[in-house]
């Protein structure tokens, strides 16, 4: 294929304003919303704004995701339509000079649309929309192997202004084996088609992105109880809360992203910065948590700087960290390129970050949360048995860890005294760390977290599991033995086979889970069964495993 990613949206100009919140509320402009205006008042906005004031930049939502996507270091495209005229010249120089290939379609007679950005002084961004040209795009303007160029096609909602381009793109793209993204836009946009979208969503997008506005229209819900009503109906969920960072979903799985504490200079463009930068970790095979990281990272370059697309030098640090991000541990292990010595790295690694975390203030409460986690642990084991789990796999798993708990609680108090109940990372697994020219380890916090603290060798064990899961039970010894000789945790063999045992039901748990989803196909139904399966399986094993004498 061509690209890896094909944008088709409105191909604007961003004109930039600072303006105080009496000039909105006297232009009747809804902070925070998109308005569409008409050439009209297109030309009484430039009459009235000081042109030494105002700001040009190439725009359009689309047009600004796939930049970012660029600058991460991807190769996308994005298609709109531009009149014949100097904005027209502007809008393909610039958006060719970051990397985007313009698929350019030309109005003979109508101008380039132009987006008016005003900035209030609390960095919210207020849009009034002239589209032009851009309006004038139908499915006669697109070439008919278009959609054979790319295996992702990201939209806008916006363009639901035009039913019959929206119906189109979905149509065609489906057809022709694309997953597509959109951008749900506007509150506004969301609020006045909300059955259509729904309709859409659960028919034809596998990715959605939204703000905490635009999912409340959406579904009525704050942004993380939001996650549960879209990921019934597509794969991938991003919602975008601003300073309070951003929450993602595949499916069941969830996480919370913190936001960079930066100098917010102008929030204008952040969102769509960030979208790029997921679509780009998602086109690279990454975890939502990876992706997330790295739409945290443009994100924030945006919002320290004035302009809706990073500087020269912004788009190389966002470039940097997202090669980083392509080291991530598991993708080294696909590639065949994972060694021993780069896993005991890690273990050494993981020690150090364990040494730092903050000690747990009150260990005698940990093994009641303990107990209560595995009990919760069971029940979601209870509706897997006959489907991912066998009766005497759950019967040899529950023997097990309700024998070591009778049996090592001694080993539970010992934990408390030497320091070892942490703040743990609490998803440490291959695809959260990342083996650059420095080791370094993708904090997130996940969902299902039941409590802030725990041992230590729970974030060991995830690891190590996860190594065994894809067939390198060596590695994980080298991971292990390098984190024990480094933490000097002289009981850390003891406790591992029981965490390994707790995650890997965990995780078979999670992943049975999504056979709740009615569209899985009979492919996806039959591999997410494998895959709980195996993990049940290798859980059962560790049942089995001889426990090293306690030191």
């Amino acid at each position: 294929m061509d690209f890896e990613i094909i944008g088709i949206g409105s191909a604007l100009v961003d004109i930039t304003v600072h303006v105080s919140e009496s000039f909105l509320e006297a232009e009747g402009l809804p902070k925070g919303g998109m308005t569409l205006i008409d050439a009209g008042r297109a030309r009484e906005f430039l009459n009235k704004l000081p042109a030494d004031e105002r700001e040009l930049s190439p725009g359009g939502t689309t047009a600004n995701v796939m930049a970012a996507f660029a600058h991460c270091g991807g190769k996308p495209a994005f298609v709109g339509k531009v009149g014949r005229d100097w904005l027209g010249e502007y809008f393909k120089r610039e958006t060719e000079r970051t990397g985007v290939a313009f698929v350019e379609l030309r109005s003979e007679k109508t101008p380039t649309g132009s987006a008016f950005t005003f900035i209030t002084p609390d960095g919210e961004r207020t849009f009034a929309t002239y589209l032009g040209a851009a309006a004038e795009l139908s499915p006669a303007d697109l070439p008919p192997d278009l959609f054979r160029r790319a295996p992702l096609l990201h939209i806008e909602a916006y363009l639901v202004v035009n039913r019959e381009l929206m119906d189109y793109l979905l149509i065609t793209g489906k057809a022709n084996g694309q997953k597509i993204s959109m951008d749900l836009s506007s509150f506004g946009v969301v609020r006045e088609n909300l059955d259509y979208f729904e309709k859409i969503s659960r028919t034809y997008l596998s990715i959605i992105f939204a703000n905490e506005d635009e999912s409340l229209a959406f579904t009525g819900l704050a942004p993380r109880d939001s996650l549960d009503v879209f990921s019934r109906l597509c794969e991938i969920t991003v919602v975008k809360e601003g300073a309070n960072g951003s929450y993602l979903a595949r499916r069941n799985h969830k996480v919370y992203l913190p936001a960079k504490k930066v100098w917010v200079e102008d929030t204008n463009g952040a969102g769509d910065a960030y979208a790029g930068a997921v679509l780009y970790g998602l086109s690279r095979g990454m975890s939502i948590s990876a992706c997330g990281r790295l739409g945290t990272q443009a994100g924030a370059l945006i919002v320290s700087q004035k302009g809706a697309r990073v500087t020269e030098d912004r788009a190389r640090i966002l470039r940097d960290f997202a090669c980083a991000m392509d080291t991530l541990m598991i993708r080294r292990l696909e590639a065949g390129s994972l060694t021993p010595e780069m896993v005991a790295a890690a273990g050494r690694e993981v020690a150090d970050f364990h040494a730092a975390a903050e000690r747990c203030p009150n260990g005698d409460t940990i093994l009641e949360s303990l107990r209560s986690h595995i009990r919760k642990n069971f029940t979601q084991m209870e509706a897997c048995v006959g489907i991912t789990l066998s009766g005497e796999q759950q019967q040899a798993i529950r023997d097990y860890v309700n024998t070591f708990l009778r049996t090592y609680e001694r080993f539970f108090e010992s934990r408390a005294r030497e320091g070892r109940l942490i703040a743990c990372h609490g998803d440490l697994h291959m695809e959260h760390i990342a083996l650059g020219d420095r080791i370094t380890i993708l904090e997130c916090l996940e969902f299902e977290r039941s409590f802030p603290y725990s041992d230590a060798a729970m974030d060991v064990a995830f690891l190590a599991m996860d190594l065994d899961y894809h067939g390198r039970s060596d590695l994980a010894t080298a991971f292990l033995d390098a984190y024990a000789e480094r933490s000097g945790d002289d009981l850390i063999y003891d406790m591992v086979p029981f965490y390994k045992v707790l995650r890997a039901c965990q995780r078979a748990a999670l992943i049975s889970v999504r056979l709740e989803n009615p569209h899985l196909s009979e492919d996806e139904r039959k591999s997410v069964i494998a895959t709980a399966r195996k993990y049940f399986s290798l859980a059962e094993s560790y049942t089995r495993t001889k426990k090293n004498p306690a030191r």
